[in-house]
């Protein structure tokens, strides 16, 4: 099973980093859903982390979504 972590958590600047273990070496869907249930970001990558740019979203509770092919994994992400 894939595991996130992320890094501030709260993000206080604009990025947070996304660290990915038990994914595949394929390409991964990053989503950045807000409180209200819509998408407000979203990228694919194909390494084991990166770092979002959250500088254009408001703060709120946003939760990060992390799928591949075999794996789908949720966490909050709070932004300050």
């Amino acid at each position: 099973m894939g595991t996130i972590h992320l890094d501030p958590n709260p993000a206080v600047r604009k990025t947070s980093f996304v660290q990915l273990k038990n994914f595949t070496e394929n390409s991964q869907t990053i989503q950045l859903i807000n409180a209200s249930g819509s998408m407000a970001k979203e990228i694919i990558v194909n390494s084991k982390g990166t770092s979002l740019n959250l500088l254009a979203l408001s703060r709120e509770i946003y939760i990060v979504h992390v799928s591949d092919e075999k794996n789908s994994v949720s966490k909050r992400l709070i932004k300050q």
